[in-house]
């Protein structure tokens, strides 16, 4: 559980006999700190303690806040998918995330139609004088005198 004293927080994840650590940047530590607290935990019950279930305390929080159809494990979604889309590699999103393996990082880091439209639209605009055709063409050229052709 994160607290007060630390920028880290150790987790243990029931279906790795491993421990990670979830980092905290410097912009989110200054958002926590702006928060009420009652105890050294961030996220504690009335009596200082963390909370038992903190799925549920997160779907009360997300109630009390007016929003609908958000649940905890939405945000890991949401977070690996901005990783992607900021240019991190998968297998660093793999390490950070604590999956076993890329195909399980591919089911969380789902990229954007804008973000694949940016992605096209940098291929196009590239231009190289390398030739790739046997006949010195550019790859754009050689693509569009083979759709002339049929």
């Amino acid at each position: 559980m994160w607290t007060w004293r630390r920028r880290s927080t150790p987790c243990h994840r029931a279906s790795r006999a491993k421990r990670c650590v979830s980092q905290c940047t410097p912009r989110v530590q200054g958002l926590l700190t702006g928060l009420p607290r009652n105890g050294v935990y961030v996220f504690a019950e009335a009596d200082g303690e963390p909370p038992w279930d903190f799925t549920h305390a997160f779907a009360v929080a997300v109630k009390k806040a007016g929003i609908s159809d958000l649940h905890l494990h939405d945000l890991r979604h949401t977070w690996a998918s901005r990783l992607a889309m900021a240019g991190v590699d998968l297998l660093t999103i793999k390490e950070l995330g604590g999956w076993k393996t890329l195909e399980m990082v591919q089911r969380y880091a789902h990229l954007s139609p804008d973000h694949n439209r940016q992605a096209l639209g940098r291929l196009i605009s590239y231009r190289t004088d390398t030739a790739t055709s046997t006949e010195g063409q550019a790859p754009l050229e050689a693509l569009m005198a083979g759709v002339a052709k049929s």
